[in-house]
């Protein structure tokens, strides 16, 4: 896909989800700490 590098809004039928940032091979998104889901420890 054509996506620039740096920070990038993400939308959803033109409504903003939030902000991510691309970096080569990855995204990584700026959604705070409380917002994340993690694995429960087994």
């Amino acid at each position: 896909s054509n996506v620039s590098r740096g920070g990038n809004l993400v939308t959803y039928n033109g409504f903003g989800l939030g902000w991510a940032n691309v970096l080569q091979g990855r995204i990584n998104n700026y959604y705070p700490k409380e917002f994340r889901i993690l694995k429960d420890k087994e």
